[in-house]
């Protein structure tokens, strides 16, 4: 009678974890798109993260199918990532433009942007009022351009 309350013991302790466990592992494609839409933060009529999280897989296959032997996550969709929102719609919107040599910001909110950018390595800010793209910079304007 010892070792079934013992076995018994052990089966009352582990019955719900394996039952978590087995749920998560059954549901597991459910619980991954219920997290995605989780994930999705509606920023100015489109969705932020997803914008940003689609970016960055953008720029990880473009550098991955060029570099096949090694592949790991490049440093440019680790910055998409990493931007803050208003930093990243800004972006996005210079993608939609004709790509200029320099940028002047016309109001506050937009010198932020360009300082927020300066920050993560993508401007290179020249003097008080006049930022330049980085080669990483050039690089997510074209990969946004594509999106």
């Amino acid at each position: 009678m010892g070792i079934a309350t013992i076995v018994l013991g052990y089966l009352e302790v582990l019955i719900w974890p394996l039952l978590i466990l087995f749920a998560l592992v059954y549901f597991k494609s459910t619980i991954v798109s219920l997290l995605e839409k989780l994930a999705e933060i509606n920023i100015g009529g489109e969705k932020g993260f997803a914008l940003k999280l689609k970016a960055a897989r953008k720029i990880a296959d473009e550098q991955n199918a060029t570099e096949v032997e090694d592949p790991v996550v490049p440093d440019e969709s680790n910055i998409i990532l990493s931007l803050p929102d208003e930093a990243f719609l800004y972006l996005s919107s210079l993608a939609k433009k004709p790509v200029k040599s320099t940028y002047f910001p016309a109001s506050g909110e937009e010198l932020r942007s360009l300082h927020a950018l300066s920050d993560y390595g993508v401007m290179k800010q020249r003097s008080m009022s006049e930022f330049q793209l980085t080669e990483i910079g050039k690089t997510l304007v074209s990969s946004l351009e594509k999106l």
